[in-house]
Formats: C-alpha cells, sequence, structure tokens
C-alpha cells in the first residue's frame, strides 16, 4: 500500500511516514452495548448475503433484535 501511495504524481518521496499510525483514539465513548450490536448486525447481514433471509426481513429482524437487547442489558 505503501509502495502504490509513493507512486503516486505528486507525493512527497519522504512522505511515507506520515501514513503510518501509531495510535488510535476514540472521539467519543463507545456505547456499552457497541460489541452487542455489531454482533447481532453481522449476523443478519451474514443471513441476507447468503439467501437465508430476504433484505427486507433481514432489517426487520435488526430492529427487533436490537430493541430486545437494549432491554434485556439496561
Amino acid at each position: 500500500v505503501f509502495e502504490s501511495f509513493a507512486k503516486v504524481e505528486g507525493f512527497p518521496s519522504d512522505g511515507g511516514e506520515a501514513l503510518v499510525t501509531n495510535i488510535v483514539h476514540m472521539e467519543w465513548p463507545a456505547h456499552p452495548l457497541s460489541g452487542l450490536l455489531g454482533k447481532m448486525v453481522e449476523e443478519e447481514i451474514q443471513l441476507a448475503m447468503t439467501a437465508n433471509k430476504s433484505i427486507d426481513q433481514a432489517i426487520a429482524d435488526m430492529e427487533k433484535r436490537r430493541e430486545e437487547i437494549t432491554r434485556l442489558n439496561q
């Protein structure tokens, strides 16, 4: 990836170091349920993309599951 950037016309020959990430800071605190919600979304997307569920059904199920996750983890 770095080599690709270095080949771009106008990219400084000594600019590669600027592309390296040493530390990442969140701009805001993560929501306490972000892990559970993220896993649920991944599961529903996988079901829709493998044609085991329609996209509309996956979206409806995400809404139901989000409400359930929120209710059970208050």
